[in-house]
């Protein structure tokens, strides 16, 4: 995990400091001082804070904020960069470690200790193997496109192109295996594989008539996971309600289903090979370290909320449109509308 430099640079602490502390104090208002009922969505189809759909939600706090630190520490590098021409940002992974070191205790004791109700230790665990992860993909492409300004434009150009499979492909699967409904599937995994075979080949050649070099198979990647799973999250929680805005659940970008999701991530790579192998003769050792990373990614996320999930069982229960302690809550009662009310009115 740590680079072969153990020294840490001023550099690489006046970057680390301010981005731990910006984390450090957006859990703090989500797990302690909001009104995590709203934040969470306790209640929302009859949803209590340790069952599936909660639990997503838990880990997808950590994306948010990395879809946020991308945006803002990319603004702000390239206002300094603007300023300062010679301006060179510290080592990426530099700045996670230090972030890491300076977040992780605070975070976890947020998560299983101050905020109430506490999180099951492997749900927090996991919550914070995903927002470093986020953290490190945030860092990584902002320091490409620091120094690759004009080249990181088209790069996330090209990476909107497995966006669909990474989204539409799963989500389609699960609905339809839900529905009962086996077209469905079908129809949207074709619609998103044409869709991004088409966008790679015209994008690749429209680079060419630019004489725009060709992006690494490695950055079309994770640019389309930033986008994705980065920039989606951050974009819903904002528009999710005017006043109350609330984290989504995972299931709005991931499967429910561990394989499923990794059947998406092998397509998506799939046919990223099939266009870009043209121009590079092989996927590099890094993309197939980021795949075998997704996949561990899943295993401890999907793997945490099945080993937590319901496994508490002081919780309120909605029953006939009423809330029912269910041993003692350490919570606060959801509010008397998600007791199925607001879930019947649209049809839920």
């Amino acid at each position: 995990m740590f680079t072969k430099n153990k020294k840490f640079t001023k550099k690489d602490l006046t970057n680390a400091i301010p981005i731990a502390l910006g984390t450090i104090v957006i859990y703090y208002y989500w797990f302690i001082f909001s009104d995590r009922r709203r934040t969470f969505l306790y209640g929302h189809l009859h949803s209590n804070p340790y069952d599936n759909e909660t639990m997503g939600r838990y880990l997808i706090a950590g994306l948010i904020v990395s879809g946020a630190l991308f945006i803002i520490y990319t603004l702000i590098n390239l206002l300094i960069k603007k300023i300062k021409p010679n301006y060179q940002l510290p080592n990426w992974k530099r700045v996670e470690q230090l972030n890491f070191l300076l977040s992780f205790l605070p975070i976890f004791l947020i998560l299983i200790y101050f905020g109430q109700p506490t999180l099951p230790i492997v749900i927090a665990v996991a919550s914070i193997i995903i927002l470093n992860a986020g953290i490190s993909l945030a860092l990584y492409l902002s320091n490409y496109i620091i120094d690759n300004f004009r080249q990181a434009i088209f790069t996330f150009l090209y990476g909107l192109s497995i966006v669909p499979i990474l989204i539409l492909f799963p989500l389609g699967i699960d609905f339809g295996l839900r529905k009962n409904i086996l077209t469905t599937p079908i129809i949207i995994s074709t619609i998103t594989i044409v869709f991004s075979l088409l966008w790679l080949i015209i994008m690749t050649f429209i680079s060419k008539k630019m004489k725009q070099p060709i992006p690494s198979t490695k950055n079309i990647l994770l640019s389309s996971l930033m986008i994705t799973y980065g920039l989606g999250p951050l974009l819903h929680y904002f528009v999710s309600h005017p006043n109350y805005p609330y984290i989504s659940n995972s299931g709005n970008f991931f499967s429910s289903h561990f394989f499923i999701q990794i059947l998406a991530w092998t397509i998506a790579l799939g046919i990223l090979w099939l266009i870009m192998h043209r121009q590079e003769k092989h996927i590099g050792k890094e993309v197939k370290h980021i795949f075998i990373t997704l996949i561990l990614l899943a295993v401890v996320t999907y793997g945490a909320t099945f080993l937590a999930a319901d496994k508490n069982k002081n919780v309120w229960v909605c029953q006939e449109n009423q809330w029912l302690k269910q041993g003692e809550p350490t919570y606060q009662q959801p509010f008397a509308e998600e007791c199925g009310l607001i879930d019947k009115a649209m049809g839920l």
